[in-house]
Order: C-alpha cells, then sequence, then structure tokens
C-alpha cells in the first residue's frame, strides 16, 4: 500500500491483506445441522459410556433386577421400557403389574435403554434399598420403605 492510499483512506489501517485467501466456512444451514448432528453422535456416545460405566460399578443384583422387572417392547410409533411392581393377591400369590417407564420415537440405541433403566433403578416408585442387607428390592418385595420382606421375616419375625 503507497502512502498516497493511507492519505486517501483518512490514514485508517484497518485494511486485510490483500495477499490472503478469504475463509469460506460454507453454507450456514448447512454448518449448523452438521452440528446438530455430531452433537447428538456425542450425546449418544455420552450414554453410552454412562451405561458401560454404571454397569461396571452397579454389579450383577441390579442386572437380575432387569432382567426380571423390565422389559422393551415395540409398538406402532416406537419403543417402551416396561417396568413390572410386585403386587400381592394373596398369601404367596405374587403378580406383576407393567408400568410403562420411558417410550422412544423409533429404536432406541443400547446406551438409551441402559440409562433409562438405571434411572428406572434409582426410581423409589419401582425400587428401593433395604436399610438393613443393602439390597435393591423391587417395591412389591418390600415390608415397608426401609426393610425388605426377607430382612423383615429374619430380623423382625414378620411372616409373608
Amino acid at each position: 500500500m503507497t502512502i498516497e492510499e493511507v492519505k486517501a483512506r483518512g490514514y485508517n489501517l484497518d485494511i486485510k491483506n490483500p495477499h490472503t485467501v478469504a475463509d469460506d466456512y460454507g453454507d450456514p444451514e448447512e454448518l449448523l445441522t452438521r452440528l446438530d448432528e455430531a452433537e447428538k453422535e456425542a450425546d449418544s456416545l455420552r450414554d453410552q459410556l454412562k451405561a458401560i460405566l454404571r454397569d461396571a460399578l452397579v454389579g450383577s443384583p441390579d442386572v437380575e433386577l432387569i432382567d426380571a422387572f423390565m422389559r422393551t417392547r415395540e409398538t406402532g410409533e416406537g419403543t417402551v421400557l416396561e417396568v413390572a411392581v410386585v403386587e400381592w393377591h394373596g398369601p404367596h400369590e405374587p403378580g406383576l403389574r407393567w408400568e410403562e417407564y420411558q417410550s422412544w420415537i423409533g429404536t432406541p440405541n443400547d446406551g438409551e435403554v441402559k440409562t433409562a433403566q438405571l434411572r428406572a433403578l434409582a426410581d423409589p416408585e419401582f425400587f428401593m434399598q433395604c436399610g438393613r442387607c443393602g439390597e435393591r428390592c423391587n417395591v412389591g418385595n418390600m415390608h415397608d420403605n426401609t426393610i425388605c420382606q426377607g430382612c423383615a421375616e429374619r430380623y423382625l419375625g414378620v411372616v409373608h
């Protein structure tokens, strides 16, 4: 740039370098779409990682609870996770009442299902932890809000 050009610009030196190529990042709408897709994939991977880590920490008793009291079912619109509550119809006559816990449009990935299962395990509407033995139990197998039926029989002399 010559001195005459600087004077003509009123001594404004805020100019772009004429020897560089302007950056072209593409269509903003396409970039936002790609960003949304990347964020969804990251969320899915994060959910899967959480499920893997929780499975490693949770241990097999909770896996047994998931197997016994949870199921996924396909519907016309997607998939639902159902959780069973043990109900007693009489002495030594347990039954299961299935309740919808979460639904997805389409088919969820394994990480999404595992995350929902872990949330259900922590939901006191379905599962509680015995204050005596520390085991997590279906609410239908709890004597009351603090002790499971097994501990109530063993330590309190309760007969179920």
